[in-house]
């Protein structure tokens, strides 16, 4: 029995491919499968494309400003930056009118002087030697109070303005006798001097002025006492101080029948600015001889 002979080899349609070399990484692994949504889900869609944002147009930039307030603030600081240049110009007005600039910087005027007293009259009472009362001319009180006031005017205010009062310019409120007197150590009991000079306003505190009226037998008036308690504010460069002065003022007619100061018994405390110590003046004079009218 004869063995049939092998089929021929079959004839490949197209060119060989030569065969590849072979590499030594390994093959990438293939990308996984999509599997099909599950029954009853909804297939994911794809995102849209965002557009890049473009920049905010004037308009809405301004709008956004004034809704957070920046557009206010810069409102009220423009406001301001006016204000503050009108009032410049209005200080710089006002020292041209006042005279700052003129003149080589001329100081500003001091204030106007003014002494401010209110004088009343306390409780009068008149007596005559070997009597309980006298009866007495009814205006006296009044004169005797505007001696009192001249007092102030003329030898106060004068001592405290100035520094200094001349002895001669009061031989209308005193006698010869009380003017001899103030040349001595009884001067510092009636006038202010070499203190810090007043400035401005002297405010004078006055208590009610007590008068005792001493007639002689025949109703003539022989003295008037006053009694006075003031206490005189003054203000100065160095500062402010007080003299206090109270005590009797004895007055008495000359021969026109006129009052005029004969004879004292103060007691005056001056405390210079600055200084807690009180300085002490305490004078009495002594009566001169009266003449016969």
């Amino acid at each position: 029995m004869s063995v049939p002979p092998p089929p021929p080899p079959r004839r490949s349609r197209g060119p060989a491919t030569p065969a590849e070399p072979q590499s030594s990484q390994p093959a990438p692994a293939p990308p996984p499968r999509r599997s099909a949504p599950a029954e009853g889900a909804t297939a994911a869609t794809a995102p849209a494309p965002v557009a890049a944002p473009s920049a905010p147009t004037r308009a809405e930039r301004r709008a956004s400003a004034d809704a957070n307030g920046g557009g206010g603030g810069r409102r009220w600081g423009l406001i301001l930056g006016i204000v503050v240049v009108v009032l410049l110009l209005a200080g710089i007005g006002g020292a041209f009118a006042g005279g700052v600039f003129s003149g080589g910087g001329e100081s500003a005027a001091p204030p106007k002087p003014s002494t401010n007293v209110d004088l009343k009259t306390g409780p009068v009472t008149a007596r005559a030697p070997g009597t309980d009362a006298a009866t007495s001319d009814p205006a006296l009180p009044d004169q005797a109070l505007a001696v009192i006031g001249k007092y102030i005017d003329d030898a106060v205010v004068p001592g405290l303005r100035t520094g200094k009062v001349k002895t001669a310019s009061l031989s209308g409120i005193f006698d010869q006798n009380a003017l001899t007197q103030l040349d001595g150590e009884a001067r510092g009991a009636l006038l202010d001097e070499n203190l810090p000079k007043a400035v401005g306003d002297i405010n004078i505190l006055a208590k009610p002025v007590k008068i005792a009226i001493l007639d002689d037998t025949e109703n003539k008036t022989l003295f008037v006492t006053a009694r006075i308690h003031f206490d005189i504010q003054v203000n100065s460069a160095k500062g402010k101080y007080t003299v206090t002065r109270k005590g009797d003022v004895v007055l008495a007619p000359d021969t026109n029948g006129d009052l005029k100061v004969t004879a004292w018994h103060l007691r005056t405390y001056t405390t210079p600015p600055g200084h807690p110590k009180v300085t002490t003046t305490t004078t009495t004079t002594t009566l001169g001889k009266r003449k016969k009218k």
